[in-house]
Protein backbone atom coordinates (compact mmCIF):
# COMPACT_ATOMS: atom_id res chain seq x y z
CA UNK A 1 0.00 0.00 0.00
CA UNK A 2 1.24 3.27 -0.52
CA UNK A 3 2.08 5.96 1.93
CA UNK A 4 0.16 9.11 1.49
CA UNK A 5 1.88 12.22 1.44
CA UNK A 6 0.59 15.72 2.02
CA UNK A 7 2.38 18.58 -0.03
CA UNK A 8 1.53 22.23 0.41
CA UNK A 9 0.39 23.19 -3.04
CA UNK A 10 2.64 26.55 -3.51
CA UNK A 11 5.82 24.08 -2.30
CA UNK A 12 5.06 21.47 -5.13
CA UNK A 13 4.23 24.56 -7.44
CA UNK A 14 7.85 26.47 -6.50
CA UNK A 15 9.30 22.96 -6.95
CA UNK A 16 7.98 22.09 -9.85
CA UNK A 17 9.37 25.32 -11.07
CA UNK A 18 12.75 24.89 -10.10
CA UNK A 19 12.61 21.38 -12.08
CA UNK A 20 12.56 19.26 -8.92
CA UNK A 21 11.18 15.80 -8.67
CA UNK A 22 9.13 13.58 -6.16
CA UNK A 23 12.13 12.83 -4.37
CA UNK A 24 13.46 16.06 -3.33
CA UNK A 25 10.36 16.61 -0.63
CA UNK A 26 10.61 15.62 2.93
CA UNK A 27 8.04 15.71 5.61
CA UNK A 28 8.27 18.89 7.42
CA UNK A 29 8.23 18.39 11.18
CA UNK A 30 4.90 20.46 12.93
CA UNK A 31 6.49 22.24 15.11
CA UNK A 32 9.88 22.42 16.61
CA UNK A 33 10.83 19.48 19.12
CA UNK A 34 12.45 21.90 21.30
CA UNK A 35 9.03 23.46 22.74
CA UNK A 36 9.27 27.04 25.22
CA UNK A 37 9.20 25.96 28.34
CA UNK A 38 7.02 28.43 31.87
CA UNK A 39 6.69 27.61 35.04
CA UNK A 40 3.53 28.82 36.61
CA UNK A 41 2.97 29.32 40.37
CA UNK A 42 -0.55 30.04 41.39
CA UNK A 43 -1.29 31.49 44.30
CA UNK A 44 -2.68 28.79 47.24
CA UNK A 45 -5.72 26.99 45.01
CA UNK A 46 -6.33 29.76 42.97
CA UNK A 47 -7.19 29.41 39.30
CA UNK A 48 -4.02 30.87 37.21
CA UNK A 49 -5.05 32.33 33.49
CA UNK A 50 -2.49 31.36 30.92
CA UNK A 51 -2.79 32.58 27.45
CA UNK A 52 -0.66 30.95 24.78
CA UNK A 53 1.53 32.88 22.50
CA UNK A 54 -0.19 33.75 18.64
CA UNK A 55 2.34 31.29 17.34
CA UNK A 56 1.96 28.69 19.69
CA UNK A 57 0.51 25.32 17.55
CA UNK A 58 -0.13 23.54 20.97
CA UNK A 59 0.68 23.35 24.30
CA UNK A 60 1.46 20.90 27.36
CA UNK A 61 0.83 21.52 30.62
CA UNK A 62 2.13 19.13 33.11
CA UNK A 63 2.43 19.58 37.44
CA UNK A 64 6.01 19.98 38.19
CA UNK A 65 5.44 17.08 40.97
CA UNK A 66 3.94 13.93 40.03
CA UNK A 67 1.68 13.15 42.61
CA UNK A 68 -0.30 16.14 41.86
CA UNK A 69 -2.91 16.33 39.57
CA UNK A 70 -3.98 19.58 37.37
CA UNK A 71 -7.68 21.00 37.31
CA UNK A 72 -8.23 22.61 33.88
CA UNK A 73 -11.69 24.97 33.54
CA UNK A 74 -12.64 26.62 30.18
CA UNK A 75 -14.24 29.24 32.40
CA UNK A 76 -14.40 30.56 35.85
CA UNK A 77 -16.19 32.98 37.30
CA UNK A 78 -13.43 33.83 40.22
CA UNK A 79 -10.11 32.25 40.22
CA UNK A 80 -10.78 31.37 43.99
CA UNK A 81 -13.37 31.65 46.25
CA UNK A 82 -13.85 35.25 48.30
CA UNK A 83 -14.34 33.82 51.66
CA UNK A 84 -12.83 37.38 53.28
CA UNK A 85 -14.81 39.99 51.94
CA UNK A 86 -18.59 38.09 52.17
CA UNK A 87 -21.28 40.47 54.48
CA UNK A 88 -21.54 39.21 58.02
CA UNK A 89 -24.06 41.87 59.03
CA UNK A 90 -27.46 40.99 60.26
CA UNK A 91 -30.38 41.72 57.75
CA UNK A 92 -31.95 44.85 57.59
CA UNK A 93 -35.11 44.85 59.69
CA UNK A 94 -35.28 48.53 60.22
CA UNK A 95 -33.28 51.89 59.76
CA UNK A 96 -30.50 50.86 62.56
CA UNK A 97 -30.04 47.05 60.90
CA UNK A 98 -30.31 48.59 56.75
CA UNK A 99 -27.55 51.47 57.66
CA UNK A 100 -25.16 48.82 58.92
CA UNK A 101 -25.90 46.63 56.46
CA UNK A 102 -25.69 49.25 53.69
CA UNK A 103 -22.41 50.63 54.83
CA UNK A 104 -20.98 46.73 54.78
CA UNK A 105 -22.10 46.14 50.92
CA UNK A 106 -20.50 49.39 49.99
CA UNK A 107 -17.17 48.29 52.04
CA UNK A 108 -16.60 45.00 51.17
CA UNK A 109 -18.64 44.72 47.73
CA UNK A 110 -15.77 47.30 46.26
CA UNK A 111 -13.03 45.42 47.74
CA UNK A 112 -14.11 42.25 46.05
CA UNK A 113 -14.78 43.84 43.15
CA UNK A 114 -11.19 45.63 42.81
CA UNK A 115 -9.51 42.71 43.82
CA UNK A 116 -7.51 40.42 41.05
CA UNK A 117 -7.28 37.86 43.70
CA UNK A 118 -10.22 36.55 42.56
CA UNK A 119 -10.81 38.10 39.37
CA UNK A 120 -9.20 38.03 36.03
CA UNK A 121 -9.07 41.87 35.89
CA UNK A 122 -10.62 44.45 38.29
CA UNK A 123 -14.13 45.65 37.81
CA UNK A 124 -15.50 49.00 38.03
CA UNK A 125 -16.52 50.47 41.75
CA UNK A 126 -19.92 51.67 42.34
CA UNK A 127 -20.96 54.84 44.72
CA UNK A 128 -23.42 55.32 47.12
CA UNK A 129 -25.62 58.42 45.18
CA UNK A 130 -22.99 61.17 45.26
CA UNK A 131 -19.39 60.38 44.50
CA UNK A 132 -18.48 61.83 47.58
CA UNK A 133 -20.69 63.76 50.14
CA UNK A 134 -20.98 67.63 50.34
CA UNK A 135 -20.11 68.68 53.32
CA UNK A 136 -19.10 72.37 51.47
CA UNK A 137 -22.40 73.46 50.75
CA UNK A 138 -24.39 72.32 53.45
CA UNK A 139 -26.08 74.89 54.76
CA UNK A 140 -26.32 75.97 58.03
CA UNK A 141 -28.52 79.99 57.77
CA UNK A 142 -30.64 80.51 60.16
CA UNK A 143 -34.04 79.59 59.58
CA UNK A 144 -36.92 82.11 58.11
CA UNK A 145 -38.57 83.88 60.72
CA UNK A 146 -39.79 86.79 59.02
CA UNK A 147 -39.46 88.09 55.66
CA UNK A 148 -35.61 89.58 56.22
CA UNK A 149 -34.13 86.13 57.46
CA UNK A 150 -36.54 84.58 55.08
CA UNK A 151 -34.16 86.39 52.10
CA UNK A 152 -31.37 85.35 53.59
CA UNK A 153 -32.00 82.19 53.65
CA UNK A 154 -33.16 81.60 50.28
CA UNK A 155 -30.41 83.26 48.80
CA UNK A 156 -28.15 80.70 51.03
CA UNK A 157 -29.66 77.90 49.57
CA UNK A 158 -29.66 78.89 45.87
CA UNK A 159 -25.90 79.84 45.82
CA UNK A 160 -25.29 76.60 47.84
CA UNK A 161 -27.47 74.52 45.03
CA UNK A 162 -25.71 76.00 42.46
CA UNK A 163 -21.95 75.67 43.75
CA UNK A 164 -23.08 71.88 44.49
CA UNK A 165 -24.87 70.98 41.49
CA UNK A 166 -21.68 72.81 39.30
CA UNK A 167 -18.96 70.77 41.19
CA UNK A 168 -17.86 67.07 39.55
CA UNK A 169 -16.27 66.33 42.79
CA UNK A 170 -19.76 65.27 43.66
CA UNK A 171 -21.15 64.17 40.34
CA UNK A 172 -20.79 62.20 37.20
CA UNK A 173 -22.52 64.87 35.11
CA UNK A 174 -22.65 68.45 36.37
CA UNK A 175 -25.12 71.16 35.30
CA UNK A 176 -26.03 74.89 35.90
CA UNK A 177 -28.15 76.49 37.54
CA UNK A 178 -29.67 80.28 37.91
CA UNK A 179 -31.59 81.67 39.86
CA UNK A 180 -33.06 85.72 40.53
CA UNK A 181 -30.67 88.05 42.86
CA UNK A 182 -32.08 89.15 46.34
CA UNK A 183 -35.40 89.07 46.98
CA UNK A 184 -36.92 92.51 48.47
CA UNK A 185 -40.67 91.58 48.91
CA UNK A 186 -42.48 89.12 49.65
CA UNK A 187 -43.55 88.22 45.99
CA UNK A 188 -40.11 87.91 45.19
CA UNK A 189 -39.21 85.81 48.43
CA UNK A 190 -42.37 83.29 46.90
CA UNK A 191 -41.14 83.33 43.23
CA UNK A 192 -37.53 82.32 44.22
CA UNK A 193 -38.48 80.09 47.09
CA UNK A 194 -40.57 78.24 43.91
CA UNK A 195 -37.49 77.87 41.82
CA UNK A 196 -35.69 76.08 44.71
CA UNK A 197 -38.56 73.71 44.71
CA UNK A 198 -38.32 72.61 41.52
CA UNK A 199 -34.72 72.88 40.92
CA UNK A 200 -34.60 70.41 43.67
CA UNK A 201 -36.72 68.18 42.23
CA UNK A 202 -34.87 67.95 38.74
CA UNK A 203 -31.55 67.57 40.75
CA UNK A 204 -32.93 65.02 42.86
CA UNK A 205 -34.09 62.85 39.98
CA UNK A 206 -31.09 62.94 38.06
CA UNK A 207 -29.93 59.42 37.69
CA UNK A 208 -27.56 60.96 35.36
CA UNK A 209 -25.54 63.31 37.54
CA UNK A 210 -25.81 60.73 40.45
CA UNK A 211 -25.26 56.46 40.72
CA UNK A 212 -29.04 56.15 41.47
CA UNK A 213 -31.53 59.20 41.65
CA UNK A 214 -32.60 60.15 45.82
CA UNK A 215 -36.00 58.92 45.26
CA UNK A 216 -36.70 59.94 49.52
CA UNK A 217 -36.07 63.60 49.50
CA UNK A 218 -37.69 64.00 45.99
CA UNK A 219 -40.63 62.47 47.56
CA UNK A 220 -40.25 65.00 50.46
CA UNK A 221 -39.80 67.87 48.35
CA UNK A 222 -42.26 67.01 45.93
CA UNK A 223 -45.07 66.32 48.59
CA UNK A 224 -44.25 70.48 50.18
CA UNK A 225 -46.79 72.52 49.04
CA UNK A 226 -45.77 75.85 47.38
CA UNK A 227 -45.40 79.13 48.55
CA UNK A 228 -48.77 81.52 48.23
CA UNK A 229 -48.01 83.68 50.75
CA UNK A 230 -45.54 84.85 53.53
CA UNK A 231 -46.55 81.49 55.97
CA UNK A 232 -46.28 79.23 53.10
CA UNK A 233 -43.23 80.41 52.26
CA UNK A 234 -42.14 80.45 55.24
CA UNK A 235 -43.38 76.51 55.62
CA UNK A 236 -41.71 75.79 52.25
CA UNK A 237 -38.07 77.17 52.37
CA UNK A 238 -37.67 76.04 56.36
CA UNK A 239 -38.46 72.54 54.69
CA UNK A 240 -36.45 72.74 51.71
CA UNK A 241 -33.24 73.59 54.03
CA UNK A 242 -33.46 70.16 55.85
CA UNK A 243 -34.38 68.54 52.49
CA UNK A 244 -31.62 69.73 50.88
CA UNK A 245 -28.72 69.11 53.25
CA UNK A 246 -30.09 65.82 53.56
CA UNK A 247 -29.48 65.36 49.57
CA UNK A 248 -25.81 66.30 50.05
CA UNK A 249 -25.25 63.89 52.78
CA UNK A 250 -25.85 61.03 50.38
CA UNK A 251 -22.87 59.71 49.21
CA UNK A 252 -19.81 57.11 49.86
CA UNK A 253 -19.75 57.72 53.52
CA UNK A 254 -21.81 56.11 56.29
CA UNK A 255 -25.42 55.54 55.60
CA UNK A 256 -26.68 58.56 57.87
CA UNK A 257 -30.36 58.84 57.65
CA UNK A 258 -33.34 56.57 55.30
CA UNK A 259 -32.49 58.69 52.32
CA UNK A 260 -29.11 57.72 52.30
CA UNK A 261 -30.10 54.18 53.26
CA UNK A 262 -32.38 54.17 50.21
CA UNK A 263 -29.67 55.45 47.48
CA UNK A 264 -27.31 53.24 49.05
CA UNK A 265 -29.70 50.05 48.47
CA UNK A 266 -30.28 51.28 44.86
CA UNK A 267 -26.89 52.22 43.98
CA UNK A 268 -25.94 49.02 45.11
CA UNK A 269 -28.12 46.82 42.91
CA UNK A 270 -26.97 48.86 40.02
CA UNK A 271 -23.27 47.89 41.07
CA UNK A 272 -23.99 44.27 42.07
CA UNK A 273 -25.95 43.29 38.74
CA UNK A 274 -22.92 45.13 36.49
CA UNK A 275 -20.40 42.93 38.34
CA UNK A 276 -22.39 39.78 37.96
CA UNK A 277 -22.78 40.31 34.39
CA UNK A 278 -19.26 41.25 34.02
CA UNK A 279 -18.08 38.04 32.34
CA UNK A 280 -15.55 40.09 29.77
CA UNK A 281 -13.83 42.03 32.30
CA UNK A 282 -13.57 40.95 35.74
CA UNK A 283 -14.27 37.17 35.08
CA UNK A 284 -12.90 34.77 33.12
CA UNK A 285 -15.22 34.28 30.30
CA UNK A 286 -18.87 33.58 32.38
CA UNK A 287 -21.26 35.72 34.37
CA UNK A 288 -23.31 34.71 37.33
CA UNK A 289 -26.26 34.09 35.35
CA UNK A 290 -28.46 32.21 38.85
CA UNK A 291 -27.46 35.34 41.45
CA UNK A 292 -27.92 37.89 38.56
CA UNK A 293 -31.32 37.15 37.66
CA UNK A 294 -32.30 36.44 41.43
CA UNK A 295 -30.90 40.04 42.22
CA UNK A 296 -33.05 41.47 39.16
CA UNK A 297 -36.49 40.45 40.32
CA UNK A 298 -36.01 42.46 44.02
CA UNK A 299 -37.65 45.79 43.65
CA UNK A 300 -36.14 48.83 44.26
CA UNK A 301 -35.98 50.34 47.52
CA UNK A 302 -38.33 53.58 47.91
CA UNK A 303 -39.32 53.65 51.64
CA UNK A 304 -37.65 51.60 54.73
CA UNK A 305 -39.73 48.34 53.92
CA UNK A 306 -38.11 47.83 50.28
CA UNK A 307 -35.03 48.90 51.56
CA UNK A 308 -34.80 46.04 53.97
CA UNK A 309 -35.53 43.32 51.44
CA UNK A 310 -33.40 44.87 49.18
CA UNK A 311 -30.61 44.88 51.18
CA UNK A 312 -31.17 41.56 52.51
CA UNK A 313 -31.72 40.08 48.76
CA UNK A 314 -28.16 41.88 48.39
CA UNK A 315 -26.57 40.45 50.90
CA UNK A 316 -27.58 36.76 50.15
CA UNK A 317 -26.93 36.92 46.24
CA UNK A 318 -23.22 38.44 46.90
CA UNK A 319 -22.47 35.89 49.47
CA UNK A 320 -23.33 33.25 47.13
CA UNK A 321 -21.75 35.48 44.09
CA UNK A 322 -18.39 35.12 46.14
CA UNK A 323 -18.56 31.15 46.42
CA UNK A 324 -18.35 30.63 42.73
CA UNK A 325 -15.04 29.06 41.01
CA UNK A 326 -16.48 28.08 37.65
CA UNK A 327 -18.68 29.05 35.35
CA UNK A 328 -19.37 25.70 33.53
CA UNK A 329 -18.07 22.16 33.76
CA UNK A 330 -14.22 21.41 34.05
CA UNK A 331 -12.37 18.56 34.24
CA UNK A 332 -9.20 16.85 35.84
CA UNK A 333 -5.88 15.46 34.03
CA UNK A 334 -6.97 12.10 35.20
CA UNK A 335 -4.22 10.31 37.19
CA UNK A 336 -1.93 12.15 38.98
CA UNK A 337 1.09 13.30 36.86
CA UNK A 338 -0.39 13.14 33.29
CA UNK A 339 -0.26 16.38 31.36
CA UNK A 340 -3.00 18.30 29.55
CA UNK A 341 -2.39 18.83 25.84
CA UNK A 342 -4.09 22.34 24.77
CA UNK A 343 -4.28 22.88 21.05
CA UNK A 344 -3.89 26.74 21.54
CA UNK A 345 -7.37 27.51 20.60
CA UNK A 346 -7.58 30.17 23.34
CA UNK A 347 -7.00 31.24 27.08
CA UNK A 348 -7.55 28.45 29.93
CA UNK A 349 -7.36 28.13 33.29
CA UNK A 350 -5.32 26.18 35.41
CA UNK A 351 -4.55 24.97 39.16
CA UNK A 352 -2.79 21.96 40.80
CA UNK A 353 -5.58 19.83 43.12
CA UNK A 354 -3.15 21.16 46.34
CA UNK A 355 -2.24 24.58 47.97
CA UNK A 356 0.88 26.26 45.62
CA UNK A 357 1.32 23.59 43.03
CA UNK A 358 3.80 24.09 40.62
CA UNK A 359 3.25 23.38 36.73
CA UNK A 360 5.21 23.88 33.52
CA UNK A 361 4.01 25.39 30.59
CA UNK A 362 5.28 23.89 27.03
CA UNK A 363 4.57 25.69 24.09
CA UNK A 364 5.43 23.98 20.73
CA UNK A 365 5.59 26.83 18.25
CA UNK A 366 5.70 27.57 14.31
CA UNK A 367 8.86 27.41 12.81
Amino acid sequence: MPILEYIDPATLMAAKARGAGRGAFAMPAPFPVAPVVTVCEPTGTAYMKYTPSDDSLQTVVRPRVITQSLVYAPLVTHKIADTTTTLASANATDIASSKTLADEILADANTHIASEVYHVAAGTAWVAGHIEDDATNIDATAVMSNLATGYTLVDALCDALIAHVADDTYHFEVSTLTFPGTPTTEPLLRAKVNLLRLALIAHMDDDAAHSVADPINSALVTATTVGTDEASDQTLVNLLQGYQNSHLAVGDATAADLAAVVVAANAAKAGLLAHMADSAVAHGGTADATNLATLTAVAAASDQATANTLLTAEKATYNLHCAILEGGAYITAGPVGLPIVWPCLGALFIKTDTSDGVFTVAEFKSA
